[in-house]
């Protein structure tokens, strides 16, 4: 076939035709046309940006999962039925948990940014999503308990060993938010207390606003799962460092970790001495941390019933040191013997400097295995950290969520995220990767629709590839097709 082939654009008949329908000169008049069309298709060709991207937020999709078959779409309903919504809270609740758990970042800008991203549709403005967290922070110990039982039934509770931990916030609050008498002081300060299970599974929740002990906070959340037939017979409070002396009052054991060096010279020799560690790898040989633990008697000072005594506790203490931690512990070693009087001599520093890598956990709880008790103190830090981000992220944007309710409700949208990321990682991958490993996870993988198919942006990491082989998913292709994408989206368990 020679010369090239064209499409005919428009059949014009012949010239007598046009010029008896009034036109005089039919071959300059449709010249004209032409020579517009020519002008037009360049531009069509020049494909423009959309105001929404062309990235697709994907990675929620193991607590989508997780979600579905706690069935909690049919269990929730009943809750709106006692407030005339009329959207689907069921969607405000899943759609948002999503949002949180790709982008961490306050509600607004999840409802702006995050929530077009995601691969499904939504179906409530944003004046509906602050009414809907309102109302869930106004039930909040009702939603609490729905995943509880769900969780119960699907997956099931160990309550022979519970794990407790509270910790406080301070929003800045303003008269914007509508808060009692506008002063801007009341309810500043927000608590909140989470309970889990043996298995670190969140079983319990507790928010209240204004200055409440520990005690009280524990002590409502163990009457309410008691209420459900969910027996709570020990618990250990995980705390960040040690906070002054032990209370007997609390009742409950604890674990913490306290800054190194200790003032003891026995402990330090312990800790320094190369004897009697072990090693801890992971699924491709690399080394995590080293590890030894051992039981003794310590003195303390604590307070039964408001009086102080000194005392002999038999504690276990687990020392581990962890190589990726040297040079970050040597930074702020320095940073602080610099910038504070905290060292003030350099044979401090140098002592400081000497345990960089090295941790001490110590647990009232001594027949706690080394792994327990490493794990339990770590997923806690974890709770920690995402509490607080959300409260960086709701004071630094502050109309956002106007009411106590609505901060509480998007607290328990956290809450959620916590507890699907945990049985995940429990029920799923058989405790055998972390909960950061899934939560890196989540936030990276991305993709870019284009035309014919997906890019996925996803970087490569050895769980990554675990994950795709466990859940025989494409997740490590590069090019994925609707159909492929479609699957990831859907995976059900």
């Amino acid at each position: 076939k020679k010369g090239t082939a064209h499409r005919v654009y428009k059949s014009l008949q012949s010239v007598e035709t046009w010029i008896e329908k009034g036109i005089e000169n039919p071959v300059a008049h449709f010249q004209k046309e032409v020579d517009e069309l020519n002008k037009v298709k360049p531009k069509e060709k020049e494909k423009k940006i959309s105001d929404i991207p062309p990235v697709v937020h994907l990675g929620y999709f193991p607590l989508k999962s997780i979600m579905e078959k706690l069935e909690i779409e049919k269990n929730g309903d009943y809750l709106k039925l006692t407030k005339n919504l009329d959207f689907n809270l069921y969607h405000l609740i899943s759609s948002l948990t999503y949002a949180r758990v790709v982008e961490p970042c306050d509600a607004n800008e999840a409802f702006y940014d995050i929530l077009p991203l995601l691969d499904f549709s939504y179906c409530f403005s944003h004046e509906q999503m602050l009414e809907g967290l309102a109302f869930l922070g106004q039930n909040y110990e009702k939603f609490a308990k729905i995943f509880t039982l769900q969780t119960k039934e699907k997956f099931g509770i160990d309550t022979s060993a519970t794990y407790f931990d509270y910790d406080n916030f301070y929003f800045n609050m303003t008269e914007e938010r509508n808060l009692g008498d506008g002063t801007g002081k009341k309810g500043s300060l927000f608590r909140y207390a989470i309970l889990t299970d043996k298995n670190n599974i969140p079983i319990g929740l507790n928010f209240l606003w204004g200055d409440v002990s520990k005690k009280y906070l524990l002590k409502d959340i163990i009457q309410r799962l008691n209420a459900t037939n969910i027996p709570v017979k020990k618990t250990v409070f995980v705390i960040e460092e040690e906070e002054g002396s032990i209370s007997f009052d609390f009742n409950c054991g604890y674990l913490y970790s306290p800054p190194l060096p200790l003032s003891e010279k026995t402990e330090k020799e312990r800790i320094l001495s190369n004897k009697g560690y072990s090693e801890v790898k992971d699924s491709y040989g690399n080394l995590l941390y080293r590890h030894k633990s051992y039981i003794d008697r310590f003195p303390y000072t604590v307070s039964i019933k408001g009086k102080e005594d000194n005392v002999m506790l038999e504690e276990k203490r687990l020392i581990t040191y962890a190589p990726y931690l040297v040079e970050e512990d040597k930074l702020i070693i320095k940073a602080l013997a610099e910038c504070t009087d905290i060292y003030s001599f350099k044979e401090e520093t140098d002592e400081a400097l000497s345990f960089a890598g090295y941790r001490l956990f110590i647990t009232s709880d001594v027949n706690m295995s080394d792994r327990k008790i490493y794990d339990t103190y770590y997923y806690f830090r974890h709770i920690v950290d995402t509490f607080r981000s959300m409260e960086s992220d709701i004071n630094g944007y502050s109309p956002t969520l106007e009411t106590e309710d609505c901060i509480k409700g998007y607290f328990l949208i956290c809450y959620i995220a916590l507890l699907l990321e945990r049985l995940f990682c429990f029920k799923v991958l058989e405790d055998k990767y972390s909960v950061s490993e899934l939560s890196y996870f989540m936030e990276n993988f991305k993709l870019v629709r284009t035309e014919t198919k997906y890019l996925n942006m996803a970087r490569y990491t050895a769980f990554l590839d675990r994950l795709s082989n466990i859940l025989k998913l494409p997740l490590t292709d590069y090019y994925l097709t609707e159909r492929q994408v479609k699957r990831i989206r859907d995976y059900t368990l």
